[in-house]
């Protein structure tokens, strides 16, 4: 569009030349076949210019998003033999249809007019001054799509890190133990469990130490049915845990106590529910001491704890009805469990030491692989992040381009208008009528740009909908915003054609044709 619209511009500047040529006897399609090659020279230098810096900025784009994709999510930014002819065909199309019209639109009046009228005739063409303006409206628009599009985006992220998992992640830490390859089993590993828990507690740094079956925002979901007596099933979210769980992940503890290394199968089966879960079992009631009963609508568990909600399979959900089994009473063959470690102080000393522990206490196993909860919430958001990033440097890439079309297009008109403008000021207009004067070109445009791009915006709001958390897609605030950094562009593009302007002396200027 930019291309197109200083084209334009630059033809309409050659209609006195071109009409000269015509006049002694070159043909039109000569001429057309002339501006086409130069609009093809331009897009080909501009091609190639655009394929030297590509490297530089594929790498720094990979670099960016890798701290943002998460596993399953990479994203290849290398160039190869596909993207450079798909550059060498837009290169070649957009040439042709860019140089095209303007080509035509130049050779199209009668040669004895502009030789006639001079220099100026062109300035009393309004239609050939409204469609390059009308296209870099339409960049403006599209801009502005894109830029409200990265800050809903953006804002959705930010919302999802502010709302919270319902638990601290940060200085906790993961180690899988696959107990499937060692002996134990029963009453035995649950004892082989305590073991790594009170060895693990005198680690320099540790603060508190559980264990978990499933790990938080890992994606893996394990869902029972329970009854209360006489109600109707419902289905909730299921996980193992061990004594100090919710203590270690920092889940508030609203009612009653945590699992102990007591709550075996002899003593009665337990069982802690989340808010949601209580509320769907007990409703305006005190749930602690009460009882629910398991799927095979036989198996009786005390409730002993109501805690906070967390989420469980992903940042985007809100924590579901979730009930906590002790992993004292878990059923599983040879349970694995993760260990779960809150810690202050560097990584690289805790792995070690836990690896160290898992090699002395269970031979057997594989050494343990650590994984920190930062990571782990930081990859189960990773498609919103990477898709926030991409779109905030398209943004970013939109807002120069038109700034540099809306100041390219503005320059050259400006450079157009000198005579006028000198006449102006000869008949004492002042300076900043004449600023005021090249300022109101881009903000027309600016304006009716926006508009564009704010009915646009408005309509694409069911697309943007299905990407955003706790977002709305018509954010005043967002497209308020928007619209200011548009406006910043167009004038920080105005300015310098502006001030120009204003330094014209009319002595000069007046005999400029």
């Amino acid at each position: 569009m930019n291309l197109a619209s200083l084209l334009m511009a630059r033809s309409a500047a050659r209609e006195r030349e071109l009409a000269t040529r015509l006049a002694l006897g070159a043909s039109r399609s000569r001429l057309i076949q002339q501006l086409l090659i130069e609009s093809l020279l331009i897009a080909v230098l501009g091609t190639g210019l655009g394929l030297v810096f590509a490297p530089m900025v594929s790498r720094s784009l990979a670099a960016t998003l890798m701290s943002a994709q998460g596993q399953g999510n990479h994203l290849d930014t290398s160039l190869d033999l596909r993207v450079l002819a798909f550059t060498a065909l837009a290169a070649c199309i957009s040439s042709v249809l860019i140089g095209l019209v303007p080509a035509i639109q130049a050779t199209s009046r009668n040669p004895n007019d502009p030789i006639k009228d001079g220099l100026h005739t062109t300035q009393r063409n309004h239609g050939k001054r409204i469609f390059p303006r009308l296209l870099l409206a339409t960049e403006v628009g599209l801009a502005l799509l894109l830029v409200v599009s990265a800050g809903l985006l953006a804002t959705s992220v930010l919302r999802i890190y502010t709302d919270g998992a319902g638990f601290d992640p940060h200085g906790l830490a993961n180690f899988d133990l696959d107990m499937n390859k060692q002996p134990l089993d029963d009453e035995p590993l649950q004892q082989l469990y305590r073991r790594f828990e009170d060895s693990a507690r005198h680690i320099p740094g540790v603060s508190s130490v559980s264990f978990a079956h499933l790990v938080p925002l890992s994606h893996s979901t394990w869902m029972e049915s329970y009854l209360r007596a006489g109600k109707q099933d419902q289905t909730l979210y299921m996980n193992a845990v061990g004594p100090n769980y919710f203590q270690t992940m920092r889940i508030p503890l609203l009612a009653g106590r945590e699992f102990t290394w007591n709550d075996t199968k002899s003593s009665g089966q337990k069982i802690i529910l989340n808010t949601a879960a209580a509320k769907l079992f007990f409703p305006g009631q005190n749930a602690v001491g009460q009882s629910i009963l398991g799927f095979d609508k036989k198996t009786s568990y005390e409730v002993v704890a109501v805690v906070g909600d967390a989420k469980y399979e992903d940042m985007r959900t809100p924590g579901p009805a979730t009930a906590y089994l002790p992993i004292t009473q878990f059923y599983g063959k040879k349970a694995s469990h993760s260990l779960v470690v809150r810690f202050s102080g560097p990584k690289a000393p805790l792995a070690a030491a836990v690896r160290s522990l898992a090699a002395s206490l269970a031979p057997e196993i594989p050494s343990p692989v650590m994984s920190s909860m930062d990571q782990t919430v930081d990859e189960s958001i990773s498609f919103e992040r990477v898709m926030a990033m991409l779109s905030v440097f398209f943004a970013a890439c939109a807002l120069l381009v038109t700034g540099i079309g809306l100041y390219g297009t503005l320059a050259y008109s400006t450079a157009r208008r000198t005579s006028e403008i000198g006449i102006r000021m000869a008949l004492g207009a002042q300076r900043t009528r004449v600023v005021a004067l090249i300022f109101r070109e881009n903000a027309m445009v600016a304006i009716f740009g926006s508009l564009a791009g704010v009915i646009a915006a408005v309509l694409a709001s069911r697309v943007f909908s299905s990407f955003l958390y706790e977002t709305s897609p018509r954010d005043p605030w967002i497209l308020l915003l928007s619209v200011a950094a548009i406006c910043l562009i167009a004038c920080a593009a105005s300015l310098l054609p502006a001030i120009r302007a204003a330094h014209i002396e009319p002595n000069t200027a007046i005999r400029y044709e």
